[in-house]
């Protein structure tokens, strides 16, 4: 009988090998995917800052455009006052 025990002993140090290599494998699986997301994660942060940055550009701009389209306005005021004021000089 010590045969069969030898063997069944075989068979069960053979599986718990398998077990152990397989959970080295998880392991190092689990690792990779641990860095992979933290590295997505540092990715992620980095362009929610890059938003943040673009959208106060963007409403900085919006500003700009709407001071640049008044003054415009304005001077297109200023240009249709001067001309019927050289209109009326003309007329005299």
């Amino acid at each position: 009988m010590t045969n069969g025990n030898e063997s069944r002993l075989d068979r069960v140090e053979h599986l718990l090998d398998r077990l152990a290599e397989q959970n080295d494998a998880a392991n190092r699986r689990m690792d990779r995917m641990e860095e992979r997301h933290q590295a997505l994660s540092e990715t992620v942060e980095i362009i929610a800052g890059m938003q943040r940055e673009n959208e106060a550009i963007h409403r900085k701009n919006e500003e700009l455009m709407t001071r640049a389209l008044e003054a415009i306005h304005s001077l297109a005021r200023i240009a249709e006052a001067h001309e019927h004021r050289l209109d009326n000089l003309e007329n005299q």
